[in-house]
């Protein structure tokens, strides 16, 4: 009689049994990974949709609350004093982006209607990034802003979009907006993305077309022409006697060939209806160290 256990019966078991449960165990293991990674993604997807499918209902609330009590849109003469900083304008400033030949561009198929914690204004399109420029004051304190649109100049616009701000610079009274979600059946190739101009060589008696949503004349887009009256503060501002009004606000001043030369940003006026206003335009060359990265 053998009274020596063999080495392998210590614990009960045959070493190819111990290797059998060895690998049930890596299997087991393994599978519960893949398990843990599926339910991972399926909440990650989950919390997507919830989140889109909640935006959407903010949008729809946003839209219909905007339409049935409009409050009080954002008035570009009412704001106090100009900026005054003076950014760094060493950049290329050369008419043209977005390899779009400059006559054949139609400002009025990249400005869109922005619409802000009961505040309307304009914007346009930097590129189909889907990226946004339009007035720091005019989205300012919002979470999402709506962005509506117009294929038809002749129709009013519809909700396209729901963006948040990607960058903001209050001195300069600029910010740009980044589509989140889209809304309907709208599509960033709807629309064109604008020409940056060169603002730095415009001159008295210039004429500019202001495009824009203002609070009068129907819901519809709306285009002002109007000559370069002057500049302030070294050149920091345009003034214009194109026609602008509340709604305008982060719009597109443009020149002759449609290119972007500057935002209408505020208004002038003495109050009086008979007495003319004076439009004031941010010159795209002045920020345009800050659009670049967007394009």
């Amino acid at each position: 009689m053998n009274d020596f256990f063999e080495e392998e019966d210590i614990d009960g078991q045959e070493p190819e049994a111990r290797d059998r449960q060895k690998s049930l165990w890596i299997v087991a293991g393994f599978i519960g990974l893949v398990i843990l990674i599926v339910l991972l993604v399926i909440a990650i997807d989950y919390d997507r949709n919830r989140y889109d499918r909640r935006t959407a209902r903010q949008v729809k609330d946003k839209i219909t609350d905007y339409k049935s009590k409009p409050g009080r849109t954002i008035r570009p003469g009412e704001r106090t004093g100009l900026p005054g900083e003076k950014p760094d304008t060493r950049v290329d400033t050369q008419p043209g982006t977005n390899n779009q030949p400059a006559e054949k561009m139609e400002p009025s198929m990249s400005v869109v209607r922005v619409i802000a914690d009961k505040k309307a204004g304009s914007a346009t399109l930097l590129s189909r990034k889907g990226y946004f420029l339009t007035n720091y004051h005019v989205v300012q304190g919002s979470s999402f802003q709506v962005i509506l649109f117009a294929r038809d100049p002749k129709t009013s616009p519809e909700q396209y979009f729901a963006t948040q701000i990607d960058f903001e610079n209050e001195e300069l009274d600029i910010a740009i907006l980044k589509v989140v979600s889209t809304y309907g059946h709208g599509s960033i190739s709807d629309l064109s993305p604008v020409i940056l101009g060169d603002s730095s060589g415009l001159k008295l008696g210039n004429e500019l077309y202001i495009y824009g949503y203002p609070n009068i004349g129907g819901d519809t887009i709306t285009m002002t022409r109007g000559v370069i009256s002057g500049f302030l503060e070294d050149e920091s501002w345009i003034k214009t006697d194109a026609n602008a009004a509340s709604g305008n606000s982060g719009g597109g001043a443009f020149n002759q060939r449609g290119e972007l030369v500057g935002i209408p940003t505020a208004r002038t006026a003495s109050g009086k209806k008979e007495d003319s206003q004076i439009t004031i335009v941010r010159p795209i060359h002045l920020i345009r160290s800050y659009i670049s990265p967007y394009l």
